[in-house]
């Protein structure tokens, strides 16, 4: 079962570097971090292969996100808070952020070719 769930969190990783790719391709600039918020966030293996496997650092945190952005932003309706950009420090602040920093981006790269390949030859077909 474990070998399972590693299969399923690395194809999980995977996709998000191609979105991660994807995203550089159609806004014509790079990314240096991810912010993952709730549940996922919790998950530290997740986290870490994403890191690799994205090439880029991962923002863990806060897995309440949708509680905390919702107080948030009653906050500034209320006139307690002033812009996102408060709302981004006062949430950094409140919770722990976890990151996560790539390393092993090779054997990413090296899937991504094969997957590629395999792509490519089921597209003649």
């Amino acid at each position: 079962e474990a070998q399972i769930v590693r299969a399923i969190l690395e194809g999980l990783a995977f996709n998000h570097r191609k979105a991660i790719r994807m995203l550089e391709k159609l806004t014509n600039r790079g990314f240096s971090r991810l912010c993952v918020v709730g549940g996922g966030s919790r998950n530290r293996l997740l986290c870490k292969l994403t890191a690799d496997a994205a090439g880029v650092d991962v923002l863990a945190g806060p897995a309440e996100a949708t509680a905390a952005g919702n107080l948030c932003v009653q906050a500034m309706a209320d006139g307690l808070l002033r812009d996102p950009q408060e709302i981004r420090s006062v949430i950094a602040e409140s919770f722990e952020i976890v990151r996560y920093v790539p390393e092993n981006t090779q054997i990413w790269d090296n899937a991504e070719s094969v997957h590629d390949e395999i792509s490519a030859f089921g597209n003649k077909a």
